[in-house]
């Protein structure tokens, strides 16, 4: 029995010291803005949390040096870095102001006028040559999921009645009324170094105002389908291109070798005409003297068988003879003629026969040019070929560094809360305003509501 009543004993210890594990706090789905107030050289002033909740029953935790209820008048109860609140509202905001004054990034900001540093308290109503200088870099003690996943906005406005030949590298540059707005984008991961210039009368200008949000929250990763669609349409033109140049070089190459065969008979004709045409006086003067001799013949058959009338046949030869120089004339009349003309061809088919071989070269010179296209039509069809599937590995690649869709909110302010589903920050410097000579007025004291107070933290309350 005493045995029994020990082990009853033991198992009621054990299950005491078990029911703080089994009880142990749900906590609320919780959203934090964090409000960061630097300094006109960067450096961090103060950190605010403005924490929002849904439910009745909330525990969160966080190292505050203060907190208040936004909402509501229920009590918040601290319990070391526990923070427990009861409320009726559907929906809770409490602000508390963080005891370390870290970020996640290290804001250094720099000024000078006139090629001199000057502090930035001093710039109101300074006039000269302007240059604000910004570095951001990764602060080592915040947990690096903010840097690794945040894009940060950057934005400064400037008057543009105080303020003209504004420059900024790499910013987009917006009108809004008289002003120039100019936003830098710092990446996930990224330091960044933001210049801006610009001459400056009278300077005045209100802060920088700087954003922070998970990049797969800024917009959505785009698609690339349709971009490789057109990397398709055109390596299918490539291709076409490429085919039609290969038809055109074959056409070329026939072409030359055409032209080539009809410059070589070209050239045996013009070698024919012009050994023609150089025995041409020598075949006149070979036909002239037949002509002679015919005459000559005629005339003499003629004296010597004049008398003779005994034979008959013998008159027929005579008048054959006569016949034979008389139409020989007209031979010879055309045979001059003709060798004439051949000169006159041989004369001016020199320059068709140079032509045809300037042709047959400037064909051969536009074959080998076709050939040498086709060669890099080819080289630039095999290399689009596969140009789409080559872009979408590389853009895939490239967009992979920011594909943040993965990415799961975890808390600023404390790595016990776990139920997170958005965090953003809001960074903000102070304006650079001219200084007036003090007027001693007794204040009026002015009881402001607890909303008003924050408004008028960040400067949105008069």
């Amino acid at each position: 029995m005493k045995k029994f009543l020990s082990f009853l004993l033991a198992a009621a210890l054990l299950a005491a010291t078990a029911v703080p594990a089994f009880a142990a706090d749900t906590l609320t789905r919780k959203e934090e803005v964090v409000y960061g107030l630097l300094e006109l050289d960067g450096s961090v002033g103060s950190v605010y949390v403005v924490n929002s909740f849904q439910g009745k029953k909330i525990t969160d935790y966080g190292n505050y040096g203060e907190i208040s209820n936004m909402t509501s008048s229920e009590k918040i109860t601290r319990s070391g870095d526990k923070i427990t609140v009861n409320t009726a509202s559907d929906r809770l905001y409490y602000q508390g102001t963080l005891q370390t004054k870290e970020l996640p990034w290290n804001i250094a900001i720099r000024y000078t006028l006139d090629g001199k540093d000057t502090p930035a308290a001093e710039l109101g109503g300074k006039s000269g040559a302007l240059e604000i200088a910004m570095a951001v870099t990764r602060n080592e003690a915040v947990n690096p999921a903010f840097c690794d996943n945040y894009m940060l906005q950057v934005t400064l406005t400037l008057d543009t009645d105080k303020c003209a030949q504004i420059e900024s590298p790499n910013a987009t540059v917006a009108n809004a009324g008289k002003n120039k707005v100019i936003a830098h984008t710092v990446l996930p991961g990224s330091d960044a170094n933001i210049v801006i210039k610009a001459k400056v009368n009278d300077f005045a200008m209100d802060g920088f105002q700087i954003t922070a949000m998970p990049l797969a929250a800024m917009f959505e990763m785009p698609d690339t389908d349709s971009l490789t669609e057109k990397m398709t349409v055109l390596t299918d033109a490539v291709s076409a291109l490429n085919e039609g140049v290969k038809k055109l070089s074959e056409g070329v190459s026939q072409t030359d070798s055409g032209a080539r065969e009809l410059a070589e008979g070209s050239s045996q004709f013009e070698s024919g005409l012009s050994e023609l045409s150089g025995n041409a006086d020598s075949l006149l003067d070979a036909s002239a003297q037949i002509n002679s001799a015919l005459i000559e013949v005629s005339t003499e058959i003629e004296k010597s068988l004049g008398s003779l009338s005994f034979v008959s046949g013998i008159q027929k030869l005579k008048d054959g003879m006569a016949l034979l120089s008389s139409n020989y004339q007209q031979f010879h009349e055309g045979l001059g003629e003709y060798m004439g003309g051949v000169k006159q061809l041989a004369d001016g088919y020199g320059d068709f026969d140079a032509g045809l071989q300037a042709l047959s070269g400037g064909l051969g010179d536009i074959d080998t040019g076709t050939k040498e296209l086709y060669g890099g039509t080819s080289r630039l069809n095999g290399a689009v070929a596969g140009l789409p599937d080559t872009i979408r590995v590389k853009i895939d690649e490239m967009l992979k560094q920011y594909d943040k869709s993965d990415y799961k909110p975890v808390s600023f302010v404390s790595e016990k809360n776990t139920n997170v589903n958005a965090v953003q920050f809001v960074i903000k410097t102070p304006p650079v305003e001219k200084s007036e000579t003090p007027v001693s007025i007794e204040p009026v004291p002015v009881k402001l509501t607890l909303w008003q107070k924050i408004l008028k933290l960040f400067g949105l309350y008069p």
